[in-house]
């Protein structure tokens, strides 16, 4: 009995080191949770630090915008062009003219552009064999040109190619104008033209446009 007893007196006390072994991994473990909690903690705060960095950082460069729009701005050229209703051809001749007698003969210029054009006329003395002048008529010869509706020139044909180009005025895009030549051999009294017997003159009639100055 004192055997058994001695026996159970031997057995190992609370505290063996098998106990203090496992204590010290549980407080190992305890620690590296903290250690671990701790470390998320961490992380977790820097992200809601960039995150709010972030959203500072948008804050701070946002600004009112706004937009309008226009589109599809267009700009076309006009045209000017003119039409002659007797092109290349004299409209007002005479031939063996007496003191005292006249011709006329008409003509229709048209703009056939889509833009006004100032209108105007050049007159000068042909220079084509068996045309050009003799005995000075250009100098006796008188010309009235006239479009009917407040143009009218009168003068000889030497002051027609002076005052040339002659200013006819504004004609608007598809418009038409009519104008007449009137050619009279003045008379001065007996014989007083008797200088220009056999006289010649050649009048060649060249029509213009020029656009008119937008406003």
């Amino acid at each position: 009995m004192a055997l058994e007893q001695g026996r159970r007196d031997v057995g190992l006390p609370e505290d063996s080191p098998a106990d203090s072994s496992e204590a010290h991994t549980e407080g190992k473990m305890k620690r590296m949770k903290v250690m671990i909690g701790k470390r998320r903690m961490m992380v977790l705060l820097t992200l809601t630090v960039l995150v709010l960095a972030a959203a500072a950082l948008v804050a701070s460069s946002a600004s009112f915008t706004a937009t309008s729009a226009n589109p599809g701005n267009m700009f076309t050229a006009g045209t000017l062009t003119m039409s002659n209703s007797k092109p290349n051809t004299a409209f007002v001749t005479a031939a063996l003219m007496v003191p005292g007698q006249n011709t006329s003969g008409s003509v229709t210029v048209t703009n056939t552009g889509d833009v006004s054009g100032d209108f105007s006329l050049t007159v000068a003395k042909s220079t084509v064999v068996g045309q050009t002048e003799l005995k000075g008529f250009g100098g006796e010869l008188r010309l009235t040109i006239t479009d009917g509706a407040g143009f009218t020139w009168t003068g000889t044909v030497d002051e027609a190619v002076a005052a040339s180009p002659m200013t006819l005025g504004s004609v608007g895009g598809g418009v038409a104008k009519t104008y007449t030549v009137t050619a009279l051999f003045p008379n001065a009294g007996a014989g007083a033209e008797n200088g220009f017997m056999g006289g010649r003159v050649t009048a060649d009639l060249t029509w213009n446009a020029v656009n008119t100055p937008a406003p």
